[in-house]
């Protein structure tokens, strides 16, 4: 058993496990190495099964991603290679993590180019929040937080493959979450809730029917932190919104 890990080693399998289905490239805008150094150290950790790895592969060629056995179970157990044509429950949610992964990372590399904050960032497998309202129990499970430029930011990423009723679903934890002022033991404001959706007009869609809904159940002052953005609009005008 390979036992020489060295202090990088053990930072990495730390973030690795916290953030599963991270590129090489990705990893590295998190760590003062160079690429080939990182990848190299990648290899021998896969070499001796601290961590795996899935093989993607797309018109551009293959792309590896990475994970720790513990991170998370349903990447482990899934096949380790895939590609956009497979629509299996396992792969549709590797592939919902793999775009998780690409907001935050979006807002890291603005980050580091413009000297802006970017911090706790936390994976949709560590996200899940317990709190109680009105005598019921609830669990709000975003799809990733982290704090961007001193702005705290929830992620609920939508690749049309879930019905309004479920998005709605959503909609109403996250306002139970804000009602029940649980959400003061984490920040001192709520954070932005920001979905992003494949096309805009089905962001359109929806935020017309969630707007109705918060109008219905007389909350449209309180509940002013949903957003709603196409993908391609809201990645080419990112500072423009935040």
């Amino acid at each position: 058993m390979y036992s020489n890990i060295s202090n990088k080693d053990l930072e990495l399998l730390t973030f690795i496990n916290e953030h599963p289905c991270l590129s090489s490239q990705d990893i590295s805008l998190f760590f003062d190495i160079k690429l080939f150094t990182l990848r190299t150290r990648l290899r021998v950790l896969c070499e001796y099964k601290f961590i795996s790895f899935l093989t993607v592969s797309s018109f551009k060629g293959f792309k590896y991603y990475f994970s720790t056995k513990k991170g998370n179970k349903m990447i482990i157990k899934a096949s380790n290679k895939f590609n956009k044509f497979d629509t299996s429950e396992k792969k549709l949610f590797l592939r919902h993590i793999i775009e998780s992964n690409d907001f935050f990372i979006h807002l890291k590399k603005i980050s580091l180019d413009n000297g802006y904050n970017f911090s706790d960032w936390v994976s949709d497998v560590n996200t899940a929040i317990l709190f109680k309202y009105n005598g019921s129990s609830y669990k709000l499970i975003p799809d990733g937080y982290c704090m961007f430029k001193d702005i705290n930011i929830y992620l609920e990423l939508d690749r049309s493959t879930e019905s309004f009723f479920k998005i709605l679903r959503k909609i109403e934890v996250y306002s139970n979450f804000y009602l029940s002022m649980g959400y003061k033991k984490y920040f001192s404001e709520f954070p932005m809730v920001i979905f992003i959706f494949p096309d805009l007009k089905r962001a359109k869609f929806i935020q017309d029917k969630v707007e109705a809904y918060i109008t219905l159940k007389k909350y449209k002052e309180e509940l002013n932190f949903f957003y709603f953005f196409d993908k391609l609009d809201f990645y080419k005008n990112t500072e423009k919104y935040l």
